[in-house]
């Protein structure tokens, strides 16, 4: 991966220290800041274990023969098979987890972390479906999951143990040098609203996330689930 010189001002406050003015009832801010790391990374791991599940489990739903082979856009009879077996059998329907921009998202990489993702259970098999990253966040991935070399950085950024602050401004010099180089802007930036700010590829279209839960070399090896 080519690392751009530093051209671009940070768009985001960044510091690697506490926050101006930043106090706490619970002893120092660095103190609660040890704290809300330690739940943030629980909960990130726990989102992405639940993900990574109720993905499995709706690749292995079958219908009259058929497997499901993305998230949606399948056959109408087989995604209303889909939900009617939702509601019906397992009791609850899933919106809850999976109609957030989080759970996308995380949709994105499982080719990417996972590449034999259906020849392993993730009931039997935790340890392969392990978080990938010990510094990094799920914020991490959040902001640069439309970036073509995401990996690339990353794993910079988990090298480098990079807060989210540091990395946020890090990325966007990246992708506007890179814009630079091709001659073209390739990605911009999201302002945050509802969901986070992150770096933007207008050129992708809205059935990209659904395309990545398509296992191909399942149905060309042959192979049942």
């Amino acid at each position: 991966m080519k690392i751009y010189k530093k051209v671009y001002e940070d768009p985001f406050r960044n510091s690697d220290k506490v926050a101006e003015g930043a106090s706490s009832l619970l002893g120092t801010p660095e103190e609660l800041a040890d704290r809300f790391r330690s739940v943030i990374k629980k909960a990130d791991h726990d989102i992405f274990e639940s993900v990574v599940n109720f993905v499995w489990l709706e690749l292995h739903f079958v219908n009259n023969g058929r497997r499901r082979k993305s998230r949606s856009s399948n056959c109408i009879k087989d995604d209303q098979a889909f939900s009617q077996f939702m509601r019906r059998d397992v009791g609850t329907g899933h919106k809850t987890l999976t109609s957030n921009l989080t759970f996308t998202i995380i949709t994105t990489y499982l080719k990417d972390f996972f590449p034999d993702f259906l020849d392993h259970d993730p009931r039997d098999e935790p340890e392969y479906f392990k978080f990938p990253y010990k510094f990094i966040s799920l914020e991490h991935l959040g902001f640069v999951y439309k970036v073509h070399n995401r990996l690339e950085m990353l794993e910079y950024a988990e090298e480098r143990e990079m807060k989210f602050a540091v990395f946020s401004n890090w990325a966007v010099n990246q992708v506007f040098c890179y814009n630079d180089e091709m001659g073209k802007d390739i990605y911009t930036l999201t302002k945050a609203g509802y969901h986070w700010a992150h770096i933007n590829r207008p050129d992708i279209t809205k059935e990209w996330h659904k395309q990545n839960l398509n296992f191909n070399k399942y149905e060309e090896e042959g192979k049942e689930t």
